[in-house]
């Protein structure tokens, strides 16, 4: 049975949103933000699982 897998990119200001979200300890930020990286993984599994951010 193959597993799927999913690939997710992200823009150099989105790698800096997540560094701060982390050093500052926001948890809601941090929730938020993956919150809305699950919704735009499922949102790919019917175009294929290479995921943009």
């Amino acid at each position: 049975m193959s597993e799927k897998k999913a690939v997710v990119t992200f823009s150099e200001d989105e790698i800096i949103k997540i560094k701060e979200i982390i050093l500052d300890g926001e948890k809601e930020e941090a929730l938020k933000m993956l919150k809305t990286i699950i919704k735009r993984i499922e949102e790919s599994k019917n175009k294929g699982l290479k995921v943009g951010i």
